[in-house]
């Protein structure tokens, strides 16, 4: 049996994906690991010492597959984003994790974005949220449950952004 430091290296390889090039990068052993250790950005505290930026985290609800995914993807490059496809899924992600701000869709299977609100409400969560949908009178009738704001689908992706930088304060970069 090989001990640890007589063990020849191994190679591994991770693959991901840029926005920009469809062609996925590959990266091996040091390289990955270098990726996955890369530091947050920093910023000098208020007593002038570094400290790490940990990016704005939002969680993006919708049982539309499509939908979800497009927005994580345009919400990745700018913050940390979760996804769920319901309403209960996302309520556990909102108390077990720290998140900034949800954007969920009105009508979903187990728990509706509006129930959603109110669960995470009554439980204490004062995340603000933004609810969506393509239900114009069921996105009148969630106005009244305690959402930061509402968006009728579809919508320019620029106006969500605007939405989300006014609920989270100064962008991060």
């Amino acid at each position: 049996m090989m001990d640890r430091e007589s063990r020849p290296p191994t190679k591994t390889t991770e693959t991901t994906e840029t926005t920009g090039d469809p062609a996925p990068v590959s990266l091996s052993g040091d390289a990955a690991s270098a990726l996955r250790e890369t530091p947050s950005p920093e910023f000098r505290g208020a007593d002038g010492e570094k400290k790490p930026r940990r990016a704005r985290r939002i969680l993006v609800v919708d049982d539309d597959l499509a939908i979800l995914e497009a927005l994580a993807l345009l919400l990745g490059s700018r913050y940390d984003v979760l996804t769920a496809s319901d309403g209960e899924e996302a309520l556990r992600l909102i108390q077990e994790r720290s998140v900034d701000l949800v954007v969920s869709d009105v009508l979903m299977p187990l728990l509706a974005g509006e129930e959603l609100v109110e669960a995470a409400r009554r439980s204490g969560v004062r995340t603000p949220v933004i609810l969506i949908s393509g239900h114009a009178e069921r996105l009148e009738r969630a106005k009244g449950v305690g959402a930061d704001d509402y968006l009728y689908k579809p919508f320019p992706f620029r106006t969500l952004e605007e939405r989300i930088e006014r609920l989270l304060g100064a962008s991060p970069s």
